[in-house]
């Protein structure tokens, strides 16, 4: 699972997911986005939330590989949430 949008909408929802032991790989916000480099090993929201509460954003997040927003959204996840701003899924990403 994939979250574009890691605001108000991505988080309480990744949050919601994550507590029904949902395996979310990979979360962006405005200033880029992360994936799990753990193989099969999904994100730890928990931290993930805490970690962006301290430093406004989720880049960076240790253990992670940087990616931009439009990497997130051709990830191969069986689930992708898009909670980010409209416009986001395109012609020349939908086919991904």
């Amino acid at each position: 699972m994939a979250i574009q949008g890691f605001g108000n909408v991505g988080a309480n929802a990744a949050k919601s997911l994550d507590d029904e032991d949902y395996n979310i790989m990979a979360v962006s916000d405005s200033r880029g986005g992360i994936v799990s480099e753990a193989e099969g090993k999904g994100l730890n929201i928990t931290e993930v939330l805490a970690y962006k509460e301290k430093n406004g954003s989720v880049s960076r997040f240790p253990g992670t590989k940087a990616i931009t927003n439009e990497e997130l959204l051709v990830l191969n996840v069986d689930v992708l949430i898009p909670a980010a701003l409209e416009n986001q899924i395109t012609i020349k990403n939908e086919g991904y």
